[in-house]
């Protein structure tokens, strides 16, 4: 669990179901991440970089459809390119979520569209980086329980990130 010291009260909240694709990508020389930065004038997670994915609908027969339907809805990453192989485990948030991510392995080539409504870019960060300790920043806030979770730091986001956009880094990414 991402959160081992969270209060039994806050566990015990009802949650609203969602789900999020991690999109592993195989390239030539390495293995990526697709990520996607949310775009300002949303209400809720504007500006953040995320995984694609959202509410579980009543229409979705599982969390894995979820999944599938909002990275092509966010960011037009088609279905017949992406191959579920399993999830990590849920992560509650501090605004009432249940987050399942769904971990697929993504099949290049492949092209995106972003949503604009939703999306501001779409972009790919190697495995490496994000599993070096030292991209890692610990953070806490006070909700109705200490909350502390790992999060990457986005300062280093315009060294590593290749952009949809054509941003080309000039700085490479050190795993």
């Amino acid at each position: 669990m991402l959160n081992p010291d969270i209060e039994d009260t806050y566990l015990a909240q009802t949650r609203k179901a969602a789900a999020v694709l991690v999109p592993m990508i195989a390239r030539d020389d390495e293995v990526t991440v697709l990520l996607t930065q949310r775009t300002a004038h949303l209400r809720s997670h504007a500006g953040q970089i995320s995984f694609p994915g959202g509410k579980i609908d009543a229409t979705d027969a599982s969390p894995i459809h979820a999944a599938l339907r909002e990275a092509h809805e966010e960011i037009g990453l088609a279905a017949k390119h992406i191959e579920p192989v399993g999830f990590l485990n849920p992560y509650l948030t501090g605004t009432g979520f249940r987050i399942l991510p769904v971990v697929g392995l993504v099949t290049p080539p492949f092209d995106l569209e972003v949503n604009p409504g939703e999306v501001d870019d779409a972009f790919e960060v190697p495995l490496s980086f994000l599993m070096n300790p030292d991209n890692h920043k610990r953070d806490s806030r006070e909700w109705p329980c200490p909350i502390r979770g790992v999060t990457f730091g986005a300062p280093r986001r315009a060294s590593c990130a290749i952009s949809m956009r054509g941003f080309i880094p000039d700085v490479a990414c050190t795993g």
